[in-house]
């Protein structure tokens, strides 16, 4: 699977795609040390599962020591008080940014503070690689992202919303994302829905 994303609509919603995110990166990292058949469709990869016969269902909590993944999103009880919208959370998206075959993760914080892309070692391993690719958005209540292919050259580009501050627009070259100059206004007026037919 290239791409993987969602957007939160509550607070136990975000949990369960943080939790569906993590069963398919599973996925990549139990693809590198078992040699599982993946199978390739236009854009996706898939694979059979195979369930145990015994023991049980659910999910197994890993600890940010292992994973590296050291994330909180709060909000006061004063803040969501003068804004009840901030209540219905933030965003999780997941996608391969670099290309290696790994599902990375971007988290959404909607206190201001930089939200985090976290990239897929392997292994149940991430490394927080927030400021070398430019993308923590602080200064604003971020309340969706998105990993899709917006320009067609065959990478993951990031879209982040944001409660009063508009779109931005992060394209990636594989290596580095790069913030668009006129993301902030991004679905406030027509030029950026003439941007995006023309890039289209």
């Amino acid at each position: 699977m290239k791409c993987f994303l969602n957007r939160k609509h509550s607070a136990a919603a975000a949990l369960l795609q943080f939790a569906f995110g993590f069963f398919f990166l599973a996925g990549g990292s139990l693809a590198e040390s078992s040699g599982l058949d993946w199978r390739t469709g236009p854009g996706y990869r898939w694979r059979e599962l195979s369930v145990p016969k015994i023991g049980k269902t659910g999910f197994t909590l890993v600890p940010p020591e292992t994973t590296g993944i050291f994330f909180t999103n709060s909000i006061t009880d004063q803040r969501s008080v003068t804004n009840q919208n901030l209540l219905n959370g933030s965003g999780v998206a997941l996608g391969d940014v670099d290309g290696d075959g790994r599902c990375d993760i971007y988290l959404c914080r909607l206190d201001g503070s930089n939200n985090k892309l976290f990239r897929n070692l392997g292994n149940w391993k991430f490394e927080d690689i927030t400021d070398t690719a430019g993308v923590g958005c602080g200064g604003q209540n971020s309340t969706g992202a998105v990993l899709a292919d917006i320009d067609g050259d065959g990478d993951l580009d990031l879209l982040v919303n944001s409660m009063g501050g508009g779109t931005r627009i992060f394209e990636n070259d594989g290596k580095i994302f790069e913030l668009q100059p006129f993301a902030r206004s991004w679905g406030q007026n027509s030029r950026s829905v003439s941007w995006m037919e023309n890039r289209l």
